[in-house]
């Protein structure tokens, strides 16, 4: 028997031709950002608030239909194994949404322990 830790939406996105990947916890109301390239890019903060804004509105609207109060989202930008070229972000993405269970260990590691190469080849 398994326990779910993760109970939640993956939003793979692309901009610029970049791909990374949100994964909101819904119980916690969590949104964590997996990139593969790092946090520090400029157009990032605009887009991680838009993000942040239009799921809050989301819940917002399903709050009102299940009478419950909203909880504020809040933004968690996780340390991933940055990809070694410029185009294996889509393929980290895919890993990425197979792999996250929310708790960041991976086989006793977490993410930032394992090499780019370690997670595509984890099957």
């Amino acid at each position: 028997m398994f326990s779910v830790k993760f109970v939640g939406v993956f939003v793979p996105t692309v901009f610029k031709e970049h791909w990374w990947l949100y994964a909101l916890n819904c119980r916690t109301r969590q949104l964590h950002v997996l990139d593969s390239i790092g946090h520090g890019i400029q157009y990032r903060f605009k887009i991680d608030k838009a993000m942040v804004d239009r799921l809050q509105h989301l819940f917002e609207i399903l709050d009102e239909f299940s009478e419950k109060s909203g909880a504020q989202i809040s933004l968690l930008k996780e340390n991933v194994p940055l990809q070694p070229n410029s185009y294996d972000c889509g393929i980290l993405v895919v890993k990425y949404m197979e792999l996250w269970d929310g708790s960041q260990h991976l086989e006793g590691n977490t993410f930032p322990n394992y090499t780019t190469v370690k997670v595509i080849l984890i099957t």
